[in-house]
């Protein structure tokens, strides 16, 4: 064929076109390459101005095309471009179709069919790739540094009841190209770190600090120019709890006297927690009410502990408190733990004295036990009856009405209402604890008036003359009521005596009643020196009989009628001394010898 092959800047002969027509055996006249070519890589046709324009980007082996046309591309292949138009043969010359060299790269910005770059060249082109890319084709495909393996926690993992104790660390890695940066963190409260494996059995991956290196961590990397990381500690590093709760609460004390004031110091606390230089907060949780946190001591809140008689739930003598301690950690963390408050036993004196009667009846003789002390002991468990196994005194008293014989209250001398109606003792009640202890109370004792019998039943004077004349008031019968009642006198029958009209008197609500004692009968001394006389004084309730004894005063009489007895004779020859008879002198109606 007849044909000249221009380009944009060379002109082929027609020899060079020959060889690449007969050597690709392309059929000018179609868009169809032989079958010698590999692939048709791409095909553009365009119309102009009654033209057509075809480009062929050929794929070939290197033997069927002339290297000078086609660029090495892989081993064993050739890429090549062939372009040519169909066009009006020019008058001088017969019909022909001419091969034009075209700018490939004309298109997609300057790229043509390249992604990156794109270069024209006489009868070709070439593609280029940016840096760090591989070029496959017209395609380009980014190299990177390898993926990042961030370490995760077992599963298994220690967790306790604020949080994980291990986890993942947080990459931020936007790319993985040249020079791109990849940063770690880790959620809030946690520190990347290098974690050990417990060694101890039993304990869970990461529970021990002492198996955590804080220090060794990284926070980024960056990709370098051969595509490798600054560093791969990253995949060893995870995410480690920077705070754990305290492990144990010790406290020293815990014993609490009874009555001790509000404020008192029970113990101190302390605080055993893996991280060192930490500072704690002391909650009491239970019983808060009764006790109290001041700094690290447990203070007193209870106003006046007790062991007994409290309504205080104590086992043993003993209350459980639950007390938590708070570490000052980011976040911060803490540990609950029972102690055991002891109160210590201290003796108490003896509280509710108490008597058991108010009131007596004033007629209980002397020695009677009119009532029973009993006190209860503050150191006895509730419930215990009061009882009187104490020492009892009185200390002081408004009468010596009253004593004491162990517990019992005695009367210690004659009671009278008309008296004294109301008695006070004061009694001093000591135990038998280390040391005693004791309690005083002052007791009133009332006295019950009684409707009493007549009483001091008398005879004033209690003698009288002999030979007394008939009708004379020998004596006088003398009787007290004490409730003010009227007396009446009656006598035993005797012939020498009568008693004469009563007269009562009452003053300050007691009745003194009087009767004569009368002379019926002739009294002599010689022949009855005394008389008993039963009195019976009569009250409105009671009858009393009274022996009462009258006694005869000698009177000096003048003798009379002096006799001798006997037979007036005597023997002769009798002996001195022998009695001859008995001289009697009378004395008023009486012989004396």
């Amino acid at each position: 064929m007849a044909a000249t092959v221009r380009r944009q800047h060379a002109t082929y002969t027609m020899e060079t076109v020959a060889v690449v027509q007969d050597t690709i055996n392309v059929d000018l006249g179609v868009d169809r390459c032989g079958s010698l070519i590999s692939e048709i890589l791409y095909e553009n046709i365009k119309k102009d101005i009654g033209s057509t324009f075809h480009e062929i980007l050929i794929l070939a082996t290197p033997e069927t095309l002339d290297p000078p046309i086609c660029s090495p591309k892989w081993k064993n292949k050739l890429l090549c471009v062939v372009t040519w138009v169909d066009a009006p043969s020019p008058s001088n010359s017969e019909d022909y179709k001419a091969c034009l060299d075209i700018n490939e790269c004309r298109g997609n910005s300057g790229r043509g069919p390249c992604e990156h770059y794109c270069y024209n060249t006489d009868g070709s082109f070439y593609c280029r790739c940016a840096e760090h890319h591989v070029q496959s084709g017209y395609k380009c495909i980014l190299q990177v540094c390898p993926p990042i393996i961030s370490k995760s926690c077992p599963v298994d993992s220690y967790k306790d009841q604020f949080s994980e104790a291990c986890k993942e660390q947080i990459v931020d890695c936007p790319s993985r190209t040249f020079e791109s940066v990849c940063r770690f963190s880790c959620p809030s409260g946690y520190a990347r770190a290098r974690i050990v494996p417990e060694k101890i059995q039993g304990r869970k991956f990461a529970q021990s600090l002492d198996r955590v290196d804080f220090f060794g961590g990284i926070d980024s990397i960056y990709c370098k120019s051969d595509l490798t990381w600054t560093s791969e500690r990253q995949n060893y590093q995870q995410c480690r709890r920077t705070n754990d709760p305290p492990v144990r609460i010790h406290f020293s004390g815990g014993i609490l006297p009874e009555h001790s004031p509000i404020g008192s110091v029970i113990g101190t606390f302390t605080t055993s927690d893996p991280q060192s230089g930490q500072s704690f907060a002391y909650t009491v949780m239970t019983h808060a009410d009764l006790f109290r946190v001041n700094g690290d001591k447990l203070e007193n809140l209870w106003e006046d502990p007790r062991l007994q008689r409290t309504a205080v739930i104590l086992v043993n003598g003993e209350i459980s408190v639950k007390v938590r301690s708070t570490d000052n950690g980011d976040p911060p963390m803490w540990i609950e733990e029972m102690i055991t408050v002891k109160i210590q036993d201290v003796n108490d004196p003896p509280v509710s004295l108490s008597l058991s009667i108010k009131s007596v009846e004033e007629s209980l003789p002397v020695g009677s036990v009119v009532g029973v002390l009993t006190a209860i002991d503050s150191d006895d468990p509730i419930g215990t009856p009061p009882s009187s196994k104490f020492i009892w005194e009185i200390t002081s008293s408004s009468t010596a009405s009253f004593k004491l014989d162990g517990p019992n209250v005695v009367v210690a001398s004659p009671l009278d209402y008309e008296s004294i109606s109301t008695h006070t003792i004061v009694v001093k009640c000591s135990d038998s604890g280390q040391p005693m202890q004791n309690a005083t109370t002052t007791f009133t004792i009332n006295i019950i008036d009684v409707d009493e019998p007549p009483k001091r039943i008398s005879l004033e004077p209690g003698n009288v003359l002999e030979g007394s004349a008939i009708g004379v008031s020998a004596s006088k019968v003398i009787a007290i009521d004490e409730d003010g009642d009227s007396i009446a006198f009656r006598m035993s029958s005797l012939d020498k005596f009568q008693l004469g009209p009563r007269t009562c008197n009452v003053q300050r609500g007691k009745s003194t009643c009087t009767a004569d004692l009368l002379v019926m009968g002739h009294l002599d001394y010689e022949t009855q020196k005394t008389y008993n006389i039963t009195i019976t004084a009569e009250s409105t309730v009671f009858a009393v009989d009274q022996q009462l004894t009258l006694l005869i005063t000698n009177v000096n009489e003048l003798p009379s009628d002096i006799k001798l007895t006997g037979t007036h004779t005597i023997d002769e020859n009798s002996l001195e001394g022998t009695i001859v008879g008995t001289f009697k002198v009378g004395l008023v109606g009486l012989y004396a010898h």
